[in-house]
C-alpha cells in the first residue's frame, strides 16, 4: 500500500531551485518514491513571474520541458531516475505557493533495488558547479547508503520561537543593545 508525504513551499522574489533528482525513499529507506504530485496554489499567478516548475527528461542538459498550461493545476511525474526537476527563479514580487504530496511504495518502480539521496546539479554550462554538486551528491548517498539515519537525520520541522528568540538575539548584539533574550 502506497504512503504519502505532504509537504509545502513558498519561494519569494528571487528565490529558485536548481535541477534535481529528488531522494529515492522515504526517511527510513522503506520505500520507494514513486510520484510526486504538485498543486501550485498561487491565485493568478503568470508565468512571466518564475517560479515554474521545469522537468529535466535527460538531466540539465538543453532546455527544460515547461508547460505553460500547467501554472495552476496539479502537475504529477513520476520519480524515475533519469528525470530532474527545478523551479525557475522568482521574478514577481509575490510569493509562489505549492504544496507537494510525495507517494512512496514498497516495490521499486525500476524492478530492481536502488538508493540515493537528493542529488542536485547545475544548468547548462555550469560546468564547475555541476563537478561540486556531483562530489558532494556522491558523498552523501555513500554516507546515507552506509549509516543510514545514524549520521544524520533531515529536519522537516523547524521551531519558530527558536529561530526568532535567535534573530532578536543576533540583532540585539548588532545594535549594542545588552539585554538577555
Amino acid at each position: 500500500m502506497p504512503t504519502c508525504m505532504l509537504a509545502a513551499s513558498a519561494p519569494w522574489k528571487g528565490n529558485y531551485l536548481k535541477p534535481h533528482l529528488d531522494n529515492s525513499h522515504d526517511l527510513n529507506r522503506e520505500r520507494y518514491r514513486v510520484l510526486n504530485l504538485l498543486y501550485y496554489i498561487t491565485p493568478d499567478w503568470q508565468e512571466a513571474y518564475g517560479g515554474n516548475l521545469e522537468l529535466w527528461d535527460d538531466g540539465p542538459r538543453g532546455q527544460p520541458s515547461h508547460d505553460p498550461q500547467r501554472l495552476q493545476p496539479p502537475c504529477a511525474y513520476d520519480n524515475q531516475s533519469a528525470v530532474m526537476a527545478s523551479v525557475s527563479e522568482v521574478l514577481h514580487g509575490g510569493c509562489r505557493s505549492c504544496i507537494s504530496n510525495y507517494y512512496f511504495s514498497r516495490i521499486s518502480p525500476e524492478e530492481q533495488e536502488y538508493f540515493h539521496a537528493t542529488s542536485f546539479k547545475g544548468r547548462p554550462g555550469e560546468t564547475v558547479r555541476n563537478l561540486i554538486m556531483s562530489a558532494d551528491n556522491a558523498l552523501r548517498s555513500t554516507v546515507l547508503r552506509t549509516l543510514g539515519n545514524k549520521a544524520y537525520r533531515p529536519k522537516h520541522v523547524y521551531d519558530r520561537s527558536r529561530e526568532s528568540n535567535a534573530e532578536a538575539k543576533a540583532n540585539t548584539l548588532a545594535s549594542g543593545v545588552s539585554g538577555e533574550i
